[in-house]
């Protein structure tokens, strides 16, 4: 199925032990079965979901909203393990540890790896732009197998298609691999190409922790996305304090009894 789907219904068991409240206790082994067909069929946990109060009924009315909130936030830097084999990358690594920040220690150890993260990045987006080159190195591929039909001995082409085998083989393995680490499945040996399910994890994984929505402290839901990052701002700085201007020494007297 292409188009988005969403299973709704009283399941006769729940997904976590934590779900059920004011109830009899459940045991772990009750809701194994249950979450594992959730991850076989790749399903995930809705966010945009708002709970009403049941009233006078034992069931309570659920409004699903299927409305898209694009967020357009800065993405954080994530290194792919892919690049650790690249030459390139290695030599960074280096010159960049070897490299003297001034200030304090560390302040130092602190700038360098947003030094490696800056010198890398042109890698980054090399090979975060694969699949373009996959679907690229295919298609010239195709190209040459249809001239190779109507002239079967050229040698020219010949060579050509070994070696454009070679890099799809290479490209799609390093697409894949990539794929495998952003979608977290790690106990799945590899295939032929397992691009499709490893996509659908991926997206399972981004709507599962995805925030569309929020409740402020007078109940009002909030959607927009610069108001939902907003709420979460004032809420860890109500939590946490302001940063102080200047921190208390430590009293040498009482070190000294100590």
């Amino acid at each position: 199925m292409i188009d988005p789907w969403i299973v709704l219904g009283d399941f006769n068991t729940i997904l976590s032990v934590n779900d059920r409240q004011n109830g009899v206790p459940v045991h772990p082994a009750e809701v194994k079965d249950f979450q594992e067909c959730i991850e076989d069929i790749v399903l995930g946990q809705l966010k945009r979901t708002v709970y009403h109060n049941p009233g006078c009924s034992d069931h309570t009315p659920i409004i699903v909203s299927t409305r898209r909130v694009k967020q357009v936030l800065p993405r954080p830097f994530k290194l792919l393990n892919v690049l650790l084999q690249e030459q390139t990358f290695k030599e960074v690594i280096p010159s960049t540890c070897q490299h003297k920040v001034p200030g304090y220690t560390m302040y130092g150890v602190c700038k360098k790896p947003k030094l490696i993260k800056l010198n890398t990045k042109h890698l980054h987006k090399e090979v975060t732009s694969i699949e373009k080159r996959v679907e690229a190195i295919r298609e010239k591929l195709h190209v040459t197998q249809q001239l190779l039909k109507s002239d079967l001995y050229n040698s020219n082409l010949i060579q050509e298609e070994r070696e454009l085998i070679l890099e799809l083989e290479k490209w799609s393995n390093i697409h894949e691999d990539i794929l495998r680490q952003k979608s977290r499945v790690v106990r799945l040996a590899k295939g032929d190409l397992n691009t499709r399910y490893f996509h659908a994890q991926l997206k399972t994984r981004q709507a599962r922790n995805h925030i569309s929505s929020i409740c402020n402290d007078r109940g009002i839901m909030l959607t927009d996305p610069a108001q939902v990052q907003q709420k979460f701002i004032k809420f860890f700085q109500k939590l946490l304090g302001i940063m102080a201007s200047e921190m208390p020494c430590l009293n040498s007297t009482i070190a000294k009894d100590r």
